[in-house]
């Protein structure tokens, strides 16, 4: 049976943490109560240097002084002399009288210690400078100025007046800097903070000797193997004692279990990475190569719809304007899936973009494709292509198949007995690049005005919904004869799109869907 002894006991931690809040309790609660001692001493001095002046001070000597040039008079020398010596006696920042005026509604210094001057507007009364005119009370009061804020005690000054009745002729104040008690309280946590460091030094001493024998290794052996993984020595593992068991060697094999999925994971992700760094420069490739924007081209509709199922596509489709009124239009579907598929696609399409400038026809443009990718991709790929040219003036279509999925010719009149019909073309009808042993032929179709035709690939036909039932030939003929005859060309691939969705119901579908609509107009 092997014996488990917690590591918070191997340290010591509770005594250490004991020690030090210890310490920084009895420090707070000293500094707290210090500083409430000392607030409560400076209220008193305060309460006593007002009190004193408001009751010893003669009324008679402030009533000698009224105009600023009284400043010098002996009556403004001797009071401000006393008031002097119960600043320097209290210990205070500040002692004046201040007298009111009710019409303007301010107070005036009337006397204080720095020589303000007599009549000159106090600008920072409060509330409770009139309260004590008011009341008859001491207040204490707050205010701030441009050199600090200062908090202190207002008292007021009482004589009775011809009849006897006793009223304030003027308030004496006696305040402190805010700033100053600051500095006081910043040099008692001077104080305490040697003591607190010092204390918190000690315990941490003691528990560093209490761990460095038995924590200390195993730490640095975490450290070293954390330190190999961040220089990339993925999946390094630690020595592992199986005679001991506690908290660090469970710690040491987690690190050695994070160690080895953390290397099967970064190969995992490398590869995906790589993966997927490749399917984007091939969409990349693929999406400069579809037409950004379709021709315009008079008496013609021209709508187009591609829809990959990863990231990647083995469809692609091509508009490409020959004039004012001719266009060649190309559909196809390249075998397999990805990569390799998206490189034949790009092949393909780039051989037929490059011959639909020259003079050839369809099929002609078909055969030189074919020759050119039997010789340059695998053979176990190929691609289904149908490439057509329309004289919109003439409403005339020249098309070749090779391997695709016959096209719709929509009549704009409904009573074809063939509706809508198939255009099956002549001749042989192999894909592209498995054979060099085939001719394709053009086929030349007249259409009339509002005829439609619509180019799919295999992709809607067999589209699957969840009872694995594939949307068909049937479907897709129904949908059209139930379109009215006036559809335009985007709005029939936006039916045909929706109701091959409806019916797969949100199932994955495994091939790509990609649609062109030609209407004559």
């Amino acid at each position: 049976m092997k014996l488990r002894i917690p590591l918070i006991i191997k340290v010591l931690l509770p005594l250490q943490v004991i020690i030090i809040a210890t310490l920084i309790f009895a420090g707070l609660s000293f500094y707290r109560e210090t500083n409430q001692r000392w607030q409560r001493e400076m209220d008193t001095r305060l309460a006593r240097v007002v009190e004193l002046i408001a009751r010893e001070l003669d009324p008679a000597l402030l009533s000698q002084i009224d105009a600023p040039a009284d400043l010098y008079t002996e009556a403004y020398t001797t009071l401000q002399k006393q008031l002097a010596q119960a600043q320097t006696a209290a210990n205070v920042g500040f002692i004046g009288i201040l007298r009111r005026d009710i019409k303007t509604h301010r107070l005036y210094y009337w006397v204080d210690v720095d020589n303000t001057g007599i009549n000159y507007p106090f600008f920072y009364d409060t509330p409770e400078h009139w309260a004590a005119f008011e009341d008859g009370q001491r207040h204490a009061v707050r205010y701030a100025d441009e050199f600090g804020s200062y908090y202190g005690l207002v008292a007021p000054i009482v004589v009775n007046d011809a009849q006897g009745q006793p009223y304030v002729i003027a308030i004496v104040e006696a305040s402190l800097s805010v700033e100053a008690r600051d500095l006081t309280q910043q040099s008692l946590i001077n104080q305490l903070l040697p003591l607190i460091i010092g204390g918190s030094l000690v315990a941490i001493a003691c528990a560093w000797l209490a761990t460095v024998f038995v924590v200390n290794r195993p730490l640095q052996r975490l450290k070293h193997g954390a330190l190999q993984l961040a220089d990339g020595h993925l999946g390094h593992t630690l020595p592992d004692d199986q005679r001991v068991t506690d908290e660090l060697t469970d710690l040491t094999r987690t690190f050695n279990l994070m160690s080895q999925r953390i290397a099967k994971l970064y190969t995992e992700q490398s590869e995906r990475e790589r993966m997927l760094s490749e399917l984007q420069i091939a969409r990349n490739v693929q999406q400069a190569l579809l037409p950004k924007r379709l021709p315009s081209v008079a008496g013609l509709e021209v709508a187009a719809i591609c829809l990959p199922q990863r990231e990647t596509s083995g469809d692609f489709y091509g508009v490409i304007a020959q004039g004012s009124s001719t266009v060649d239009l190309m559909i196809g579907d390249v075998s397999g899936k990805s990569v390799p598929a998206a490189l034949v696609m790009v092949a393909t399409y780039s051989t037929l973009r490059a011959l639909a400038g020259t003079q050839a026809t369809p099929a002609m443009i078909l055969d030189q494709t074919n020759t050119s990718l039997v010789q340059n991709i695998p053979r176990s790929m190929f691609a289904a292509v149908s490439y057509a040219r329309i004289d919109a003036l003439a409403r005339t279509l020249v098309w070749a198949n090779a391997g695709q999925v016959y096209p719709f010719l929509i009549h704009s009149s409904r009573n074809q007995p063939e509706f809508p019909e198939y255009l099956t073309g002549r001749g042989q009808s192999l894909p592209l690049g498995i054979t060099p042993l085939i001719q394709y032929e053009d086929s030349p179709i007249q259409c009339n005005h509002g005829d439609m035709l619509l180019f799919f690939t295999d992709g809607i036909v067999e589209a699957m919904n969840s009872s694995d039932e594939m949307y068909g030939f049937e479907r897709l003929e129904d949908l059209v004869r139930s379109l009215p005859a006036d559809i335009h060309a985007q709005a029939l691939l936006d039916a045909v799109l929706n109701d091959v969705q409806d019916f797969a119901n949100h199932t994955e579908q495994h091939d790509d869907i990609t649609m062109l609509a030609v209407k004559f107009v």
